[in-house]
């Protein structure tokens, strides 16, 4: 192709009719915004190289309408099928390359065109073409750039076709052909090495992607292979031993990564780690997290404030849980879960009036269970709320309720006798009879369940109220108002 773009350089320069001379231009242009758009990726100006791309398509798609059987047609299709190629649209790129091929005279164009045909085909997932192609164009590369890209895409195709000898070979050599594929040579071996169980070739690859600064652009992949809940894993992949993981990232908070990408895999470290109930790793981890000035901060504290709810079970501990969310004031998560604790606070605080709404710490106990997970609180309130409600009152009429709400909230209530005891005795109790048989008490309930939705909904109303005036500097709505925890919130009967 370099032979042919020299003649149309020297034509250019020389003087053509006009019509040619626009085509030739056409070509000569989107060759050469073409190569800035490598120079620009090779670089990781990733926003750049997108745009040169894109606009290589259009120099060489404007000049392949004029003359699509011209003499410089397949050079036009080798531009835009290389350009989608590289900003991820496969659709386009493989039937542009494979006209490209089809057509291609000069062997540059036909080595280029199967080269980034078989990279396409090889995503694809037709890894027996792919290889075919690679194979052809790599014969004739030798010194040529692209040698590098085509070890590496051969490499990986190796791995797919679990040849593992061929596949190190060809990442080695790209490796050695061009140094910028050095790291992602590294973590498509990491890859490899977790799907099938050598830990020893993570652990490796691990170090060295630690090690670099350019190493954190895989932090995405690494969440993929070991972190991510939603991801899917290999039964045999390293990462689906959680211990291993844990160990194996261990080293995150001393690489040598920008702190945005750090923080983000040792967040995710945290909650591995708290899964296999490893809590002081967990805090830890998280903590550390929530200390630095990434953006991961934020979520780090909302997950203490949520692991730390977990263990109260007082609404005078809510307050340690609003102070650790004091640094991160003003961020939506951090709001929204500020509100819950002073709608806890404001509901529970009116209950306990001497002639407060006793339903209001039923309200209560549903909104630390159902907003806040802050279980062992609600058995608390709910409790609270049993105790508070004598036999025959009209807020009575919900403790059977309350009763089941605390059964499936405890751990273990075959070891409450208080709770079994308390259950037994109001067997007669609509709600408690339902849940036994299914059908006696049913049509009670019904009518109890739509009184209490009404009385809830007044409730949560007027404490909606009594929230929006605390927690204005947590909130960010008073930037200057003081830091200082707010006093107990004044209350009034809805």
């Amino acid at each position: 192709m370099n032979r042919r773009l020299t003649t149309l350089f020297i034509v250019t320069l020389a003087g053509c009719p006009s019509s040619g001379c626009v085509y030739y231009n056409g070509i000569y242009n989107a060759q050469s915004t073409l190569q800035q758009a490598e120079a620009a990726r090779a670089e990781g100006r990733d926003l750049e190289a997108q745009a040169s791309y894109a606009e290589a398509v259009e120099i060489a798609a404007r000049s392949f309408r004029k003359e699509p059987e011209g003499p410089w047609a397949d050079d036009a299709l080798y531009i835009m099928g290389r350009a989608w190629f590289r900003a991820g649209d496969l659709t386009r790129a493989v039937p542009a390359l494979r006209q490209a091929l089809a057509r291609a005279e000069e062997p540059g164009v036909r080595r280029g065109a199967a080269l980034f045909l078989g990279a396409a085909l090889a995503q694809l997932g037709d890894d027996d073409a792919a290889l075919d192609l690679l194979n052809q164009a790599m014969r004739g590369l030798r010194d040529d750039p692209l040698l590098a890209d085509g070890h590496f895409w051969r490499g990986q195709v190796h791995f797919a076709r679990d040849e593992w000898e061929l596949g190190f070979w060809d990442l080695a050599r790209a490796a050695e052909a061009d140094s910028r594929l050095r790291l992602p040579a590294s973590f498509e071996r990491l890859r490899f090495g977790a799907g099938r169980g050598d830990t020893l070739t993570v652990q490796r690859e691990l170090e060295l992607l630690f090690s670099s600064s350019e190493g954190s652009r895989y932090a995405d992949g690494l969440l993929a292979l070991g972190l991510d809940p939603a991801s899917s894993r290999e039964p045999t992949s390293v990462f689906s031993d959680p211990h291993f993981t844990l160990e194996a990232l261990g080293a995150i908070r001393q690489a040598a990564w920008p702190p945005g990408p750090r923080a983000r895999i040792a967040l995710a470290r945290g909650r591995l780690a708290a899964q296999i109930g490893d809590s002081a790793q967990a805090w830890s981890d998280v903590l550390w997290v929530a200390e630095g000035s990434s953006p991961a901060a934020v979520e780090a504290r909302a997950q203490l404030a949520r692991w730390q709810l977990t263990t109260v079970s007082s609404v005078s501990e809510l307050e340690a849980v609003r102070e650790l969310l004091r640094p991160a004031a003003g961020m939506p998560e951090i709001v929204d879960l500020v509100r819950s604790l002073r709608r806890v606070e404001v509901l529970a605080n009116l209950a306990s009036q001497q002639d407060g709404e006793r339903l209001a710490g039923f309200a209560a106990a549903e909104t630390a269970r159902d907003e806040l997970g802050a279980l062992r609180l609600a058995r608390a309130l709910f409790v609270s709320y049993i105790e508070s409600a004598p036999e025959g009152a009209a807020d009575a009429a919900w403790v059977g309720k309350a009763l089941l709400a605390i059964l499936a909230t405890t751990p273990q209530p075959a070891g409450d006798p208080q709770l079994r005891e308390q259950l037994a005795s109001r067997m007669s109790d609509p709600y408690v009879a339902t849940a036994r048989t299914g059908r006696v008490g049913a049509a009670r309930v019904e009518q109890l369940e739509a009184e209490l939705a009404g009385r809830l909904a007044a409730l949560r109303s007027w404490a909606e109220g009594e929230v929006d005036r605390w927690d204005l500097a947590l909130r960010g709505e008073n930037p200057d108002a003081s830091a200082s925890p707010n006093p107990t919130p004044r209350t009034r009967q809805p």
